[in-house]
């Protein structure tokens, strides 16, 4: 795809594979708020996804737990 891309990475907790569904879908979360040891509520990624997704662009997500993840936003000219 011709256009913009944005990547952003973080050395966090990580997400596991099976968990990336999760926390692109509405109101998505992986680790239960309740057992958690870091600030949040999880939301972040489903609402970027969302709006990239408005806007015609795509979202992808690299992430290995206990090192950190990687979010790649693609826009279209």
């Amino acid at each position: 795809m011709v256009g913009l891309a944005i990547q952003i990475t973080d050395t966090g907790i990580g997400i596991a594979a099976e968990g990336i569904p999760r926390v692109l879908g509405p109101v998505g979360q992986v680790i239960d708020s309740m057992t958690r040891n870091h600030e949040g509520v999880g939301l972040g990624l489903s609402i970027i996804n969302s709006l990239v997704k408005v806007h015609g662009g795509t979202m992808s997500i690299e992430s290995v737990v206990d090192m950190g993840t990687t979010v790649t936003v693609r826009f279209p000219l």
